[in-house]
């Protein structure tokens, strides 16, 4: 059982205790492993890496420089127009922890993947920093924000950005701090920053004594629920769920949401087709509607941890003719990332129309024939068949049989 926690769980330990002693299955994440080049550097170096390129490349330039999740992040929202440069002398990726006395330390990643640190014994909670500087006596905390914001709370009382400004500050020996939080999608060219009311803020201040005196409470908690899941004692009580389970590493080990999925398994109305099917009551829409979310994030680790099963024992027979694992999808049109294909795109489309893709997909590119036919107020497949066909004459559409991982029937498949 890990002896710490992260500070980007502390929201979610704080509504459920319980998250902090469960077992946590990860699925290994490729884009996790990268090692980190200093998304800093990366934003000073901006002129001499050439980074005018299109999103569509950026997989390449993480690769080719060895680019952190977070750098790549930084990087696309550069080319999106993201202008901000850190101050001279702010340090990216700085990892701190903290003891049960309230001691800081700097510590050392153990690997490459988030939130995996060398913590020392007897050291409960440890985090990275995105960025920090000083700024005459202030210490400033910035935890860069790039997906969605809708689960993110409010810098008021943010406990990943607050407990890192103090870790800050009180590692470096500033008198203040300033916790921050950058959308870096938004509010272009320098993101959109919030900060708290009153910021600066005094380790001796009243908002920061009330903060130390909210990670102690939390700390006594997690030291309680982890006596009782060591001595063999269900935690089940310590359980909350909600929003926050969708982030959760262990849901799919957390017994309310295993007696949860046994339940929806065996539900009638679920059960039934959809002609039969009666309507939902107020309150099973509204149990649904809470946590769809984590489910499906459930289901997607399950997905993963089965095709890894599957890499390394071949296919899981199930029944006679019925098997789950790798098998040949339905042929597919996919569209090649190359600076050809952006420069037919925008041909066809206007400058810089899909700069919010990442990867050209057929169906980004008819919504945005879409918008396009609007503005010359034309059918839009006057604009999206010439983009087609202009696409495959110039080898820019390609072809596959894809493999896909789920249930298939062995009884017809073909012999190898």
């Amino acid at each position: 059982m890990k002896q710490y926690i992260t500070c980007s769980a502390l929201s979610r330990v704080e509504t459920c205790p319980a998250s902090a002693v469960l077992q946590p299955i990860r699925v290994e994440n490729p884009a996790a492993t990268v090692p980190s080049a200093g998304h800093y550097l990366l934003c000073r170096r901006a002129e001499s890496h050439s980074y005018d390129v299109s999103v569509s490349e950026i997989d390449d330039v993480a690769i080719r420089y060895e680019l952190s999740p977070i750098e790549t992040a930084v990087l696309a929202a550069r080319i999106r127009g993201f202008r901000w440069v850190p101050p001279e002398g702010a340090e990216p990726e700085v990892a701190f922890a903290i003891d049960h006395n309230m001691n800081v330390v700097k510590v050392p990643a153990k690997d490459a993947k988030p939130g995996n640190y060398n913590v020392p014994e007897g050291y409960w909670l440890a985090g990275t920093a995105d960025l920090t500087w000083r700024d005459a006596t202030v210490r400033w905390l910035a935890d860069y924000k790039y997906g969605n914001d809708a689960w993110v709370s409010s810098i008021e009382t943010n406990p990943q950005a607050w407990s890192l400004a103090y870790m800050a500050s009180k590692y470096y020996g500033d008198e203040s701090f300033i916790p921050a939080i950058i959308y870096l999608w938004k509010g272009i060219p320098l993101g959109i920053w919030e900060t708290p009311a009153g910021a600066p803020f005094s380790l001796l201040s009243d908002r920061a004594i009330a903060f130390v005196d909210r990670l102690a409470r939390l700390r006594d908690t997690i030291d309680k629920v982890r006596g009782e899941a060591e001595a063999g004692r269900d935690v089940v009580r310590w359980v909350t769920a909600g929003y926050h389970c969708v982030y959760c590493p262990a849901i799919i080990s957390c017994p309310y949401y295993l007696s949860f999925v046994r339940s929806m398994a065996f539900e009638p109305k679920i059960q039934k087709g959809a002609k039969d099917r009666e309507p939902l009551t107020a309150e099973e829409a509204s149990l649904l509607a809470r946590h769809l979310s984590a489910l499906e994030k459930a289901g997607r680790t399950v997905r993963e941890l089965l095709k890894g099963y599957c890499q390394h024992n071949g296919r899981i027979q199930i029944s006679d003719t019925l098997a789950w694992g790798p098998h040949p999808g339905d042929t597919t049109e996919s569209i090649v990332s190359s600076r050809q294909t952006w420069e037919i795109v925008n041909k066809h489309l206007g400058e810089n129309a899909v700069w919010e893709s990442i990867k050209f997909r057929k169906g980004e590119l008819f919504e945005g024939a879409k918008v396009r036919a609007l503005i010359g107020n034309v059918p839009s497949t006057h604009i999206s068949r010439p983009l087609m066909q202009e696409l495959k004459e110039a080898g820019c559409v390609q072809f596959e049989v894809p493999i896909e991982h789920g249930l298939y029937r062995t009884d017809v498949e073909p012999e190898e």
